[in-house]
């Protein structure tokens, strides 16, 4: 926890290159910890690392399939990087494991346009 606590506090430092040791040392320790897979994902996306991005936030999904916070954050990465053919799937699985929440059709949405 200790590392993961040291990793957000530099990211929210905007340190980013700092929090991804952390948080890869985090990482290592608890695979299994959802929100450092995430943290992780978002702050190599910021740092323009986007095959890290991806593979971080695919391996979290590996461990949580249906963590609505993951799927998000791969579909959106998707859409930013005009990957709508792999940003679709995901945003149709959001949008029937969460049908009380709107973001799944919000993004096929922006899809389609």
């Amino acid at each position: 926890d200790l590392y993961y606590s040291l990793g957000l506090l530099l990211a929210e430092q905007q340190k980013y290159t700092e929090a991804v040791e952390f948080l890869k040392i985090a990482l290592e320790q608890m695979p299994d910890r959802i929100r450092i897979h995430f943290n992780l994902g978002l702050i190599y996306q910021h740092l323009g690392e986007n095959s890290k991005a991806e593979s971080v936030l695919m391996k979290g999904l590996s461990v949580q399939p249906e963590d609505f916070d993951l799927l998000f954050a791969l579909a959106d990465f998707y859409l930013k990087t005009n990957q709508f053919e792999k940003a679709k799937p995901i945003a149709e699985k959001l949008k029937i494991r969460y049908p009380e929440n709107s973001i799944g059709q919000d993004l096929l949405n922006v899809i389609q346009q």
